[in-house]
């Protein structure tokens, strides 16, 4: 069985139970601790998420287990250029995900914070500064040249899942901002949201409620 391995927050394991719960796939959440994802010989890099099923013993660092999961079901599109529009979309999440965990860890959402955040990471006319590459108007550019509704390949793949999540992640604390601002990410997050299977885990045990470490978020 596909066993995930984290913390009891949904953090950087999400992507991965998105991607298992959106193909009907059962897994078990195992439950770690700072000490146990120290022992190296199972955690290679000392931190988590861990992953694991019948093919892969353990796999660490969170991309890597969405890129295995994407060959594993067929959410990697079917030519090399669906998979490097795919791969550009996932680092393109990762430099706005690594702004938002100093938000929410660092300046633990403090309100000039945020504010500084949102100039810099979501204000249109910002797009074009000095922001890292993470912004989210470079996402709603993304859903808006997809076809379909998604990111690439015309389907769902784990392009899209990377996206809503870092999406859902921000709509916690920006929703009015991206609401007003952004249409095409509203509609992408309720399109993705209105999956069956992903209707069906929000509303399961398996989602679980905490989001961050430290409750913000």
């Amino acid at each position: 069985m596909a066993t995930i391995y984290y913390f009891p927050i949904r953090g950087r394991a999400e992507p991965a139970k998105l991607v298992l719960a959106s193909q009907g796939v059962s897994f078990k959440l195992e439950t770690v601790d700072m000490q146990q994802i120290k022992n190296l010989s199972r955690f290679k890099f000392g931190q988590a998420p861990g992953y694991s099923d019948d093919e892969i013993p353990m796999l660490t660092q969170s991309n890597a287990i969405l890129r295995h999961l994407g060959r594993k079901y067929n959410l990697y599109g079917s030519n090399r250029k669906d998979q490097a529009a795919i791969d550009e979309a996932i680092d393109a999440v990762e430099d706005l995900q690594l702004k938002y965990l100093g938000l929410i860890y660092g300046a633990k959402l403090a309100d000039d914070a945020k504010a500084t955040y949102w100039s810099t990471h979501g204000d249109p006319k910002n797009k074009t500064s000095r922001n890292g590459g993470a912004h989210l108007g470079f996402l709603a550019a993304l859903v808006a040249s997809g076809s379909k509704g998604h990111i690439a390949a015309g389907s769902f793949t784990i392009a899209d899942v990377a996206v809503f999540n870092i999406l859902d992640n921000h709509l916690q604390i920006f929703q009015k901002e991206i609401t007003d601002t952004y249409p095409e990410l509203i509609t992408f997050h309720e399109k993705i949201s209105a999956m069956p299977a992903i209707k069906a885990y929000f509303g399961s045990e398996d989602r679980v409620a905490q989001n961050n470490a430290n409750g913000l978020g």
